[in-house]
């Protein structure tokens, strides 16, 4: 019995630690790539998670490839109402709407409501 809860245990932190996420951060050199207008059918968009003291967070989504996580220093890209990262998350977009999130020297990103 004992030998069950402990491989019960075992797999269920193997589980956790497989479905955490790392947020790879964007370099300065790549900031003009880090948004891009997909038309993919399989791309659901891109989602801003907020941010922290050094970073704003990202993740772009697919319906049949994996999740992308990522993140901006704060000095390069401005965001007009920043929260706390992970206590939200908004769908963005490069296309314009009445709602803006943020903006650089390369792009602005929206808000989808």
């Amino acid at each position: 019995m004992k030998k069950n809860k402990l491989i019960v245990s075992l797999l269920f932190c193997l589980s956790i630690i497989s479905c955490s996420r790392t947020h790879t951060t964007i370099d300065s050199d790549t900031i003009p790539d880090a948004f891009i207008m997909n038309s993919s059918s399989t791309f659901k968009g891109y989602f801003y998670q907020g941010s922290d003291n050094e970073f704003h967070y990202f993740v772009s989504k697919w319906d049949f490839e994996k999740d992308t996580y990522f993140r901006l220093k704060k000095e390069d890209l401005n965001i007009d109402t920043p929260y706390e990262f992970e206590t939200k998350e908004v769908r963005i977009d490069l296309v314009k709407t009445d709602k803006k999130l943020g903006s650089n020297e390369f792009y602005q990103l929206y808000i989808v409501e």
